[in-house]
């Protein structure tokens, strides 16, 4: 397997990780009661430390697991323990980047960017401070995206331990909730359609696909082992999952956040997750993205897009079809779900966002020197410390407030 990472890029991101991690602390504790759905997965959580049924029995086990473990270890932090959890793995998210980056473009800089574009990312941040399930669907979906792109670009043919893992991640993430098969769907593809195989390798492709759905099989329901020790039998779970399926697909869900796919790419409606008025002072909390970052990765999406038209260069075709198909298989199959959803159903493409805009970055960096990434990145920090009351709960003037919320659906 080609070596990519050196000793400084190993201390690079997981400092970089650690710092995150210690500076999402310091604000998890806003509000200190349960906001919007903590309500169901905080009582969730303490049914695993109590060792009761999951109440919560609309999505799989692991991530409540997950919380009520770090909820178990942290009793010194009070309330907080409850969000400690996602706030580490927001720092995973965050330190992931670079390695991905790395492993991806091999070019430090791309990288930098790739993670800088993370940890400024409002919805990373946001997502990372309340205990809800998808920072660890994504955590999981990013790592499982993250061994196929080492057994894509970096490992030779005959070694299927990254394959492996891979799906290992990918059954984890399907066991937070059901979307992470979508890590598994693009796993395939991966193997089918874009590594470089023999022609006469059609057989090991099968075998290695198989291979990956036993695992990823495995991975997903040893987790479910918990609902037998508490007296469910197969019948049960059985039942459990019929639900969950009829849940998913059917219709007749009423939110006022709910919104459709293709507003979820545009950030047309995000969620309140906290807010509360005092005469001219809002606070709150929104799940929002950076509008700059959000709105100018469509204008890189598309150029990659072009790109793979009227490009020849395979490699760089075979990185940009990795690209455009590990955004899409993150979200698209949302398209089957009969219902709307909520705009973080859409977090799991960020971290393709940020490998997206970093690489075109690097492009533009070869035209117009540092000029254009200095610049960039100037924009995305400023943006973060404007937004960054509505993003933890700090309280700001009435007037401050509705001029960073510029469009109607966002409030």
């Amino acid at each position: 397997m080609e070596k990519v990472l050196e000793k400084k890029d190993y201390i690079i991101f997981i400092s970089v990780a650690l710092f995150y991690f210690i500076f999402r602390l310091f604000f998890l504790n806003t509000p200190p009661k349960e906001m919007f759905d903590e309500v169901y997965y905080i009582p969730a959580s303490r049914d695993y430390l109590e060792f009761k049924p999951d109440s919560n029995w609309v999505h799989p086990p692991l991530a409540k697991m997950i919380i009520a473990l770090f909820a178990y270890i942290t009793p010194f932090l009070g309330f907080m323990k409850w969000r400690v959890a996602s706030a580490f793995f927001g720092a995973l998210m965050v330190g992931i980047s670079y390695p991905f980056a790395m492993v991806l473009f091999k070019n430090r800089m791309t990288a930098f960017v790739a993670m800088f574009l993370m940890f400024f990312d409002f919805l990373t941040f946001v997502q990372s401070g309340i205990t809800t399930l998808d920072i660890f669907l994504v955590g999981f979906m990013t790592l499982s995206a993250f061994c196929t792109c080492i057994y894509v670009f970096r490992a030779e043919e005959s070694n299927i331990l990254p394959i492996v893992i891979s799906s290992i991640f990918a059954g984890l993430a399907s066991a937070c909730k059901w979307s992470g098969s979508f890590s598994f769907f693009f796993l395939i593809f991966c193997i089918s359609c874009l590594k470089d195989l023999k022609k006469e390798n059609n057989f090991f492709i099968l075998r290695t696909c198989f291979l990956s759905l036993s695992v990823y099989l495995i991975a997903f329901f040893i987790p479910y082992c918990y609902c037998f020790l508490v007296g469910d039998t197969f019948n049960d779970l059985y039942l459990r999952f019929v639900n969950i399926l009829k849940f998913q697909y059917g219709d007749g869900w009423k939110h006022s956040y709910l919104s459709y796919m293709w507003q979820w790419i545009l950030m047309v409606r995000p969620c309140w997750y906290f807010f509360k008025s005092n005469n001219d002072l809002f606070a709150g909390i929104n799940s929002m993205g950076n509008p700059f970052f959000w709105w100018s990765f469509l204008l890189f999406f598309v150029s990659l897009v072009y790109r793979l038209f009227k490009s020849k260069d395979e490699e760089s075709n075979k990185i940009g079809l990795f690209l455009v198909f590990g955004y899409c298989f993150s979200f698209i199959f949302w398209v089957f779900s009969n219902r709307p959803g909520f705009f973080y159903y859409i977090y799991p493409a960020v971290i393709w966002m940020s490998l997206i805009s970093s690489y075109f970055l690097s492009l533009l960096h070869k035209k117009y020197g540092n000029f254009i990434i200095c610049l960039y990145l100037s924009v995305i920090f400023l943006s973060f410390v404007l937004y960054f009351p509505i993003l933890s709960g700090i309280p700001i003037d009435k007037k401050m407030f509705y001029s960073l919320l510029f469009l109607k659906s966002w409030i």
